[in-house]
């Protein structure tokens, strides 16, 4: 529960962000272009008078929506997959591994970019790229987990009291590498965030003004010297939620790692 209560807070955070901005985040009004941070427009506004405070909102959405997605789409094909091949004939282990040796070698942007310039970049075609490209790696954890805990002997058990292959996967198999896969797909947030970002900086057919991180980079490059305020915010707001997904990843791990220190410290004196 430490580990996902902040991720989980965050995602909500995000979802609140997308019901609700100052302004509309593709609102133009050139009344009020180029605007400092203050007033009603608490980080300014850019070249077209649009809100930079409601388009990170929405972006901060839209980047939730990716992460959902794709990470729910790598955990079930990927559950799938490594359990079909860890429970099922050796057939079939051979093919999975084979088709999810192909997307572990293949980099899952290059996978996403060829899907993505076919469909277009929208949050929704970009979670589906992502989700597709990125279940080879799930799979392979499942399979060799799936094949240690059927070695243990609550599973020899289950088996010889007649218990089918269906019932000890679901029954004693899933929820003993849950608990992997989930803490594999928290360290893999960032890379999510990441990939996203860059697909929305790429283009590819969508629109470049679109309320993304990605985007807003893009857009607002050519304003690097002018105002490098606009190209800061997005910059920094990636930044820095990629920081803090991965530190809260990585702190159960970082925790064990301090506590192996002082033991080994113990031990020296």
């Amino acid at each position: 529960m430490s580990r996902t209560a902040p991720i989980l807070a965050a995602l909500l955070l995000a979802a609140l962000c997308g019901v609700w901005q100052p302004f509309a985040p593709d609102l133009t009004d050139l009344a009020h272009a180029n605007l400092s941070s203050g007033g009603p427009h608490l980080l300014g506004t850019d070249h077209l008078g649009r809100d930079v405070m409601s388009r990170l909102m929405a972006g901060a959405y839209n980047s939730a929506f990716v992460l959902v997605v794709a990470g729910g789409m790598n955990i079930s094909v990927g559950i799938a997959a490594g359990l079909a091949a860890g429970l099922g004939p050796r057939i079939l282990s051979t093919v999975i591994q084979q088709i999810a040796g192909f997307f572990i070698v293949m980099p899952s942007l290059v996978v996403a970019l060829v899907i993505t310039g076919v469909t277009g970049v929208t949050p929704l075609s970009v979670a589906f790229a992502l989700g597709i490209s990125g279940w080879a790696p799930y799979a392979m954890l499942v399979l060799h987990r799936s094949r240690e805990i059927r070695a243990r002997n609550f599973v020899a058990a289950a088996h010889a009291l007649g218990a089918g292959r269906t019932a000890i996967a679901y029954r004693h198999v899933l929820p003993n590498l849950l608990p992997s896969v989930l803490t594999f797909l928290s360290n893999q947030f960032g890379h999510i965030l990441l990939s996203y970002a860059a697909l929305s900086f790429l283009g590819l057919g969508g629109t470049v003004s679109r309320a993304d991180w990605g985007a807003m980079i893009y857009e607002y490059r050519v304003f690097l010297f002018e105002r490098p305020e606009l190209i800061a915010w997005p910059a920094a707001v990636l930044s820095l939620t990629c920081l803090l997904v991965n530190l809260v990843a990585d702190r159960p791990s970082v925790r064990h790692q301090l506590r192996w220190n002082a033991l080994e410290r113990r031990k020296m004196t």
